[in-house]
């Protein structure tokens, strides 16, 4: 017989915090729940303490505190807790484990000590009649494979910006859409685009004449975003979950030539393709004529375990010649 270690190489996210808690609490109250607090460097996942007194349905039946760590996660994940409460005499710590696959999953339990064995004259968890609850949560991705397609990633310039943003004078050019307006500088524009440099360059256009363009088919927001971008802004708060806001970013950049643009949310969505944005993702890239994003796209959904593909082509609102790829 022989043992082999295996080796487990995703990272592992961990907290420590501590909640102060006056003897009064535990009489005069039956419940608390913290502040929804951040998990570092795991995106759209939040954790809280909750402590609820369970209900007594007879009178013999003796009163608990349970403790639980409510996690928020659109994506699968697994989550370790440990609960300590801890005086000047006693203490009892106890640990829970679990899989979070969707919002508002708890782990931990509902009896994770006595009422009378907490609050006794001689308990011990009380010194200046104050008491200590801290709570330990790691928590890791199921695989290596969810923790690389959810690392923080940004969509900026790979350029240094620093001389760029030197010496430049007033913004002298205005983007109109849904009657808003935003300024920028034309000399950004230019080094971004093919397309508006030919036109500041050229007098015979209205737009170079006026100082001004009235944008029809795209949101201000859009218009904002891809001129962030211009200036070296990481834009990745515009990448959403479905991926709609991205891909008219992307219509645009294609639009205007903007190649640095298009090549990095291309770059960024080669890495983040999930069941949620494919199809809007496919969609623009299929209208962009981008072959390598259609590619990537396309292998993504073949890819997906039978049960998801076959909901993901149920719900995804793709054309009749894209969903025709998947048959």
């Amino acid at each position: 017989m022989s043992v082999e270690p295996v080796d487990d190489n995703r990272k592992l996210f961990a907290i420590r915090k501590s909640f102060n808690f006056d003897k009064s609490f535990f009489v005069d109250r039956t419940s608390f729940l913290s502040k929804c607090q951040a998990v570092e460097e795991m995106t759209d996942v939040r954790w809280q303490l909750e402590m609820r007194q369970k209900r007594i349905p007879t009178k013999r039946d003796p009163a608990q505190w349970g403790m639980h760590v409510i996690v928020h996660s659109r994506t699968q994940i697994e989550c370790e807790a440990s609960f300590e409460i801890a005086g000047e005499e006693n203490s009892v710590l106890k640990c829970y484990n679990g899989i979070v696959g969707q919002n508002g999953v708890k782990i931990g339990t509902d009896e994770f000590i006595l009422h009378e064995d907490l609050m006794g004259k001689k308990s011990g968890f009380f010194e200046n009649k104050k008491t200590k609850i801290t709570v330990k949560v790691s928590f890791c991705f199921t695989s290596k494979a969810e923790e690389e397609l959810n690392a923080p990633a940004k969509v900026i310039q790979p350029s240094d910006f620093a001389k760029r943003l030197q010496a430049h004078g007033p913004k002298d050019f205005k983007f109109f859409a849904n009657n808003e307006f935003i300024e920028v500088h034309k000399s950004f524009l230019s080094l971004e685009s093919s397309v508006f440099a030919a036109m500041f360059e050229n007098q015979n256009f209205k737009e170079t004449q006026t100082g001004e363009m009235h944008i029809t088919d795209f949101g201000l927001g859009i218009v904002k975003a891809a001129t962030d971008f211009c200036y070296g802004e990481d834009i990745t708060s515009y990448m959403d979950m479905h991926g709609s806001l991205a891909a008219d970013i992307y219509l645009f950049a294609d639009k205007y030539d903007m190649k640095n643009l298009k090549a990095s949310i291309e770059d960024y969505y080669s890495k983040k393709l999930t069941a949620y944005n494919v199809a809007n993702i496919l969609t623009a890239a299929d209208k962009v004529n981008s072959v390598d994003l259609k590619a990537k796209c396309v292998n993504f959904v073949q890819c997906l375990p039978k049960k998801e593909k076959r909901s993901f082509l149920y719900h995804a609102n793709l054309d009749p010649i894209l969903r025709g790829l998947f048959f």
